[in-house]
Formats: C-alpha cells, sequence, structure tokens
C-alpha cells in the first residue's frame, strides 16, 4: 500500500508505516539551481525529530572537498544542517535523509534525496578568456577522454584530475591557491597502480571520511577504487579489501550516487559488453556495504540494469519527483537502434532497483547522442535533460544538442519543446554541461566538439529567461587548444562565477576564465544575488535585499510586475506577502538583483 505526500517540489509516493515521518519542506527546494552559498539547510517533517538520530544526514558533494562537515539541530519538526564553511559558487550538491533518522515516536523516516545547485555572481554576459600565464597546460595523459575538477588536497580551491592510461596512473594538476586559478604538478604523483584499460573516473567520498575519492572504470570489466590518502601529500591508495570490484564487461562510462538512500555513495558503471549487438547494453549497480568503508557489493536482485546499446554516458537525477535518484543513459545507435536516452526509474525509496516507466522508456533524441546533463532549465522545479549529438557522420559539420522537457513532477517523462527542440550546434558534439554562466539564477550550457580540425572552440548558449526552453548565442566563442575531448565547469579562481577546463587528445588541458564579473560594475558577492526563503512559498516570503535597496518587485512569467514592497533597512529581511498571487514560479528582483521564488 502507498500514500502520496505533496511536497514544496513534488508528489512523494512512500509506502504507509503508521506514524512514520514524511519530509513535507525543503530549504532550498529540491532542484533549485541559485540557492545562497551561506545558507543552512532546512528539511522540515510531518513529525516530532529525535536529535541523536539525524548524524546520519549527509551532504554530499563532488567537486568540493566530499562530505560536508557541519552541524545539525532539531526544533521539534525542522531539522537543519549548518554546514561549516559556505558552500562553493555554483557546485551541486547531493543530500540524502536516510532510514537511521526517526521520529520521537522512534518511526523510522521515509529515506530520500534530493539535490540543489548554488548561486553564482555575474555582473555582465558570459566570456571567457585565457588567464594571462599558464593557460593551456601538459597533463600525464595521452588520450582523449575524461577529466574531473575537485578539492583533492583540501584546500578550499578545485584541482583537476584525469586519467593516464598510458602511464597507469590518476593524473593530478593542484591549483596552486584560492583565487590564482593556476594549476601546478604536485610534488609527488600519486601511485601507479591502475588498470591499462581505464576508461572513466568519477571523484566522491566513497568513505565519508571528508576527502574525494576516485573510482576508476575498467574496459576488462572491473571499477578500481582508490582512496584519498588526505595531506600533506595527496595519494590515491587501494582499499584493504575489494579494491578491484566486478562490474560488466566493456564498462566505459561510471557514476557515484546514494541509490539505496542510506546515506553513502553507490557506484553505477556503463558496459557495452556482452549483448550490446543485439541491441542491449547493461548499467551495473554496486551498492556501498556501510558508511566509511568504500566497498561497493552487487544488491541481491537488479544488479545489471537493462538499457539501449552501447551506453554512452549516464547521469543520476530524481526526474519523477519521488525523492530517489533515477537513471538515464545514452545509446549512440547500433544495429538499427539506438538515437536515445534509456529512462530507468528507481522503483522505490531505498530500493536502488531501477526499471523501465510505463511510458516513453527510451526518450527519442538527435543523432549519435554522447553526453547528457540534467537540470531545472525552464523554472518549473523539475530536472530536465539535454544531450550533446555528434551526429551520424554524413557531415563533417553536423552537431546537435537536444533539449527534452520533463512534462511534470511525478512522470519522468521527457519531450520535445514546442520550439528549437535540437539546436544546431556546429561541429560533432561530445560533451554538454550545464551551469549559470553569466549569474541571472537560470542554466545555460556550454559543449565540447571534437574530431574536426577547425573546431577549436566551445560552444555556449545561454537561457534565454525564467520558464524559457530556449537558448541564445552570446557570440564570442573561447578558442581553446584543441577539439575539446571533455569539458569541467567550476570556480577555480575562486571569484564567484563558473569557469572552465578542457581536455584534448593533446596530453594538454586548456584553462579558460569567466569574465562576466570584470566586464560588468564589480560587487560584493553577498550583494550579487537576493536571498528568499522559505522558497517556495506560500503566503509569506523573505528576502534579504542587497544594500541601497529601496524597494521589492515581483514579477510573473511575463516580465509584468505584480507586486512592489517597500525594503527593510539594510541587513534586515523584507517580508514578501504573497497573498492573490497564482501558484507558479515569479521573479523577485531588488535593484540588479533577482531571484526566482516558486508560489504553491
Amino acid at each position: 500500500m502507498k500514500y502520496s505526500l505533496l511536497l514544496g517540489a513534488g508528489l512523494l509516493s512512500v509506502p504507509a508505516v503508521g506514524q512514520t515521518p514524511l519530509i513535507n519542506s525543503l530549504s532550498p527546494a529540491r532542484n533549485a539551481v541559485a540557492a545562497p552559498r551561506s545558507t543552512a539547510l532546512g528539511i522540515g517533517f510531518t513529525q516530532p525529530i529525535n536529535p541523536a538520530t539525524t548524524a546520519g544526514i549527509r551532504v554530499q558533494s563532488m567537486t568540493a572537498g566530499g562530505a560536508k562537515a557541519g552541524t545539525t539541530s532539531v526544533t521539534t519538526n525542522q531539522v537543519t544542517f549548518t554546514p561549516t564553511t559556505a558552500f562553493r559558487a555554483g557546485e551541486k550538491l547531493w543530500v540524502s535523509v536516510p532510514a537511521t533518522v526517526q521520529g520521537t515516536n522512534g518511526a523510522a523516516v521515509a529515506p530520500q534525496v534530493f539535490e540543489f545547485m548554488t548561486a553564482v555572481r555575474g555582473a555582465g554576459p558570459a566570456s571567457f578568456m585565457a588567464p594571462a600565464s599558464n593557460a593551456d597546460f601538459d597533463t600525464d595523459r595521452k588520450d582523449a577522454g575524461r577529466l574531473m575538477l575537485g578539492d583533492v588536497d583540501g584546500d578550499g580551491d578545485l584541482d583537476v584530475v584525469s586519467i593516464s592510461a598510458l602511464n597507469r596512473a590518476v593524473a593530478l594538476r593542484l591549483n596552486s591557491g584560492l583565487n590564482s586559478g593556476n594549476f601546478v604538478a604536485p610534488g609527488s604523483a600519486p601511485s601507479a597502480n591502475l588498470a591499462s584499460d581505464v576508461r572513466d573516473l568519477a571523484l566522491g567520498d566513497v568513505d565519508a571520511d571528508g576527502d574525494l575519492d576516485v573510482a576508476l572504470a575498467n574496459n576488462s570489466g572491473t571499477v578500481s577504487i582508490r582512496l584519498n590518502n588526505g595531506l600533506p601529500a595527496v595519494d590515491f591508495v587501494p582499499p584493504a579489501t575489494n579494491a578491484e570490484v566486478a562490474v560488466g564487461g566493456g564498462s566505459y562510462r561510471i557514476l557515484l550516487g546514494d541509490v539505496d538512500g542510506d546515506g553513502d555513495l553507490d557506484l553505477l558503471t556503463g558496459n557495452a559488453g556482452a549483448g550490446s549487438s543485439a541491441g542491449v547494453g547493461t548499467v551495473s549497480i554496486r551498492l556501498n556495504s556501510g558508511l566509511n568503508s568504500g566497498n561497493f557489493v552487487a544488491p541481491g536482485t537488479g544488479a545489471e540494469v537493462a538499457v539501449q546499446a552501447a551506453p554512452w554516458n549516464m547521469a543520476l537525477g530524481d526526474v519523477d519527483g519521488d525523492g530517489d535518484l533515477d537513471l538515464l543513459a545514452t545509446s549512440p545507435g547500433t544495429n538499427g537502434t539506438g538515437n536515445t536516452v534509456s529512462v530507468r526509474l528507481n522503483s522505490g525509496l531505498n530500493s536502488g532497483v531501477f526499471v523501465a516507466p510505463a511510458a516513453n522508456a527510451e526518450v527519442i533524441v538527435g543523432p549519435g547522442p554522447r553526453d547528457l546533463a540534467l537540470g531545472d532549465i525552464d523554472g518549473d522545479g523539475d530536472l530536465d535533460l539535454l544531450t550533446a549529438n555528434i551526429g551520424n557522420g554524413s557531415s563533417a559539420g553536423e552537431g546537435t544538442v537536444s533539449i527534452r522537457l520533463n512534462s511534470g513532477l511525478n512522470s519522468g517523462n521527457f519531450v520535445a519543446p514546442s520550439t528549437d527542440p535540437n539546436p544546431f550546434i556546429w561541429g560533432g558534439t561530445l560533451g554538454v554541461k550545464l551551469g549559470d554562466l553569466d549569474g541571472d539564477g537560470d542554466l545555460d550550457f556550454v559543449t565540447t566538439n571534437f574530431g574536426y580540425a577547425s573546431s577549436t572552440t566551445v560552444k555556449l548558449r545561454l537561457n534565454n529567461g525564467v520558464n524559457s526552453a530556449s537558448f541564445i548565442n552570446p557570440g564570442g566563442e573561447p578558442a581553446i587548444l584543441n577539439a575539446g575531448a571533455d569539458l569541467a565547469l567550476g570556480d577555480v579562481d575562486g571569484d564567484g562565477d563558473l569557469d572552465m577546463v578542457t581536455c584534448h587528445n593533446t596530453g594538454k588541458m586548456s584553462l579558460r576564465l569567466n569574465q562576466s564579473v570584470t566586464l560588468g560594475a564589480a560587487r560584493p558577492l553577498a550583494t550579487a544575488r537576493l536571498e528568499v526563503l522559505p522558497n517556495p512559498a506560500t503566503g509569506t516570503a523573505y528576502v534579504q535585499v542587497p544594500d541601497r535597496t529601496t524597494e521589492v518587485q515581483v514579477l510573473d512569467a511575463l516580465g509584468r510586475t505584480v507586486r512592489v514592497v517597500q525594503a527593510s533597512a539594510n541587513g534586515k529581511q523584507t517580508p514578501l506577502s504573497l497573498n492573490g498571487l497564482r501558484p507558479g514560479v515569479y521573479v523577485v528582483q531588488a535593484g540588479e538583483a533577482t531571484a526566482r521564488l516558486l508560489v504553491e
């Protein structure tokens, strides 16, 4: 038996168990794209919560140091997690509320995983330029493939991690100091102890000790787990047991995420091994056997998930709004099948078992999909889908990005928008990443283009506005050293906006710094964006406005002003009455700063 509860960002179906505490409010909202960096996390429940049981709540970052340190407090039904340090600009956070959290009545909560992204600042159009020095730097890697940004040495800035199949090693380039954006080789290289057929890597705190470990997918059908041994010298070493995890053959891609809702990171690999010639690929599911272990084991059921042939890339996200992570995988096409994204829904909270939905399990996208990204691009609170499509080889200039919108919370069904569902991108489009590149509070995208000699730029497309599924070309696309094989976004120079790093088959990487702040009027990060809490809101919201602001305006989706209130004195929150406003997404504006608000 199941029953449903309408949350601030979706409908949650959970098993009916007596007085089970259910989550009924989240702050920041589920799938928020511009949460204030200094905000505490608020999780509201339908029952009073036992403070002694909240230690299991995990806030995970795959870039800024793994499991986030912080303090947890409880006020009756409300749990608040206050991070020790502010979140990093533009990073994605995963929050796990496991069943170890209990109400004062002793009943376990219905476990849940949700995500949000933190705000960036910007005062002008996104523009990327090479830094004055070390703009194109060497790595140990000589083949095109993957790179990740992450703070692996714990000094507060983002480093570059890649793989050298040639040298059988993790290749590191450390950020030489906060706000520098200069990447240098470490004093000593990490241990050379990888398989010779390594294909992909993922960063995450798999042993819950507060630093980023690496998991590496090998084409021979194993995943190498290497734990970060911490300072002073960064090294990645095998765990004492199960350092080589058996998975499906032909493993090409790897993800980390809490798919069973117990608070630790599990692993998934996309496999193009046996069965792919018949139009079938698999995704292997291996569950973390416990916090602080970093040991992965196959579940009793659903260890191998059938998807379309040759899954080239994967993504995790709660696409049906039920509080657990679902799986999506691209198939570039083989033997008449493919050019699709396979959607496999997590079959229940805390299960980690994935099944095809009843309708539209294989989403049709453009020819040759390689990469994919999930994010709320139209501002309606659910995760939408973008794919980078390299084309079918008939033309050297082909390349598209397919946009498929989530048709509504709790559905997990993706449909093409009415206009421009497959924007043309010149060159073989290989990778796509989402992020707020211009600091206006919505998600833009950037692509890498690979395989054609003249395709030596990355392509920027800026979101056309709140509730828009259309993107515009801002011009001035940044030149990079060579055709980019992969790209990562992150604030590498500590100025609060998203920079980019690309890798190439030449063994070099290119760094391009975002100039969106310096091109406009510089202003402190604290005043670059509005803070609106709670969000979603009913009745009254509270707005922390920039200094010297006299009024707060509320605009509807058509840009019409529907409410104006006088701003409170500097440093105080401005109460904003929402009475009389219809449910939907609005823009709150104070001076030059804006924020989105979902009114319920």
